[in-house]
């Protein structure tokens, strides 16, 4: 135990060395937790704050996401942390103790649910913050669920930036990348039915950890909502096929630890595939599922001719369509079902037609980013329809 402990010292690099008093360190910033359970290592991190005795923040995982500290105290070198995690069908209890020493380390133990976890080193973390790595970002709008992607940023021998978007719409190169050491911004282009549609993220990094802003339209910057990103496993991006320090596996590599299992088998954050993004016949790729998420102002003929305006809300499971609709008399019932397939939308709703309730199929196709149109039948009826993302049809 003592060898891993000279050796962690010596693989964290420089460290800006600390005072032994706890009156005299200040623990605000980033630290790097490293816990050795029998020989098998990783790292954690937090960002911690400081109010007397009191300490308080986040304890970060990078493979799970960041975690509240619910206790927090240090007292004559002696740092005490009480964590609870949530994995969603169980919450465990992540207890460190640690004493710090004239090296400016703090050592200790870890519990879990009162359980030896392994022993712990606690260092300042004095990288430079970057945007450099892998993020996962989810993009959200007053209209829809949000969106997930992952977004990769590489910097070349000048730090020159670049970068790519993967998500289930398929690989996007990052266009006009730009970080000034705490603001970043770039833009995408995205082919929505032949109209080519330029999106602007401006985000701002919280951390080492955390990127919030927002996304917009560069048309039209109404169309937008706010955009927050994660930083994904350590590690996932390594090129060259570059090796982590000693015998460790690479970060987001790591077995289990302290009876923590991956959550539902996932591969770790940062390593997803995403889904398949092969091209329609002519090249074209198919537009997201996403894409139909949310409210459409539709305006539908009737039997009689006359339009009646309706208020479709989709939600999607996969490729399954379910949500409501709300029609221009103030009755709102439920989407029975459907389906999506590439750019086309069926679901079934049932109306009154002429006094009789009546099971009516849709049809819609996505043309252009923000409108639909199609047919209904019901009934020996039918009747087309047009939806739109804004309320002026």
């Amino acid at each position: 135990m003592r060898a891993f402990f000279a050796a962690a010292f010596f693989l964290s690099g420089f460290v800006t060395p600390l005072s032994a008093s706890s009156e005299e360190v200040r623990l605000e910033g980033t630290w790097v937790i490293t816990v050795d359970d029998r020989g098998r290592q990783r790292d954690y991190y937090l960002e911690l704050k400081q109010d007397g005795t009191k300490v308080s923040g986040a304890f970060i995982s990078p493979r799970s996401g960041s975690y509240a500290i619910k206790e927090g105290s240090i007292a004559k070198g002696g740092l005490k942390l009480v964590i609870p995690r949530d994995f969603g069908d169980v919450v465990r209890v992540f207890e460190i103790e640690a004493m710090l020493g004239k090296d400016g380390l703090f050592t200790g133990t870890l519990t879990v649910d009162g359980n030896e976890g392994g022993g712990v080193v606690i260092r300042k973390d004095n990288t430079k913050p970057t945007v450099v790595g892998s993020w996962t970002a989810m993009a959200s709008s007053k209209d829809g669920e949000p969106v997930r992607s992952m977004i990769e940023i590489a910097a070349d021998k000048d730090g020159k930036l670049s970068g790519r978007s993967l998500s289930d719409s398929g690989e996007f190169p990052l266009q006009a990348v730009k970080f000034d050491g705490k603001k970043l911004s770039y833009s995408l282009v995205l082919d929505f039915g032949g109209e080519k549609v330029v999106f602007v993220v401006e985000a701002e990094l919280k951390g080492r950890f955390l990127m919030s802003g927002k996304w917009f339209d560069k048309a039209d910057a109404s169309f937008g909502g706010a955009w927050t990103a994660n930083l994904a496993a350590a590690g996932s991006g390594r090129a060259g096929g570059q090796r982590s320090q000693g015998n460790r596996r690479p970060e987001g590599r790591e077995r289990p630890q302290g009876g923590e299992r991956p959550e539902g088998g996932r591969r770790p954050e940062g390593r997803e595939r995403p889904e398949s993004g092969r091209g329609e016949a002519g090249g074209r790729r198919p537009p997201s599922t996403a894409a139909f998420v949310g409210k459409w102002y539709a305006d539908v003929e009737m039997p009689g001719g006359e339009e009646q305006k309706f208020v479709f809300n989709f939600q999607l499971a996969g490729e399954k369509v379910g949500g409501s609709v709300k029609a221009g008399d103030g009755s709102s019932f439920k989407i029975l079902g459907g389906s999506v397939e590439g750019r086309k939308i069926t679901f079934k709703i049932t109306y009154n037609l002429d006094g009789v309730d009546a099971e009516v199929e849709l049809v819609g196709e996505l043309k252009g980013r923000g409108s639909i149109s199609g047919s209904w039948t019901a009934e020996g009826e039918e009747g087309e329809w047009k939806g739109s993302r804004s309320k002026t049809l």
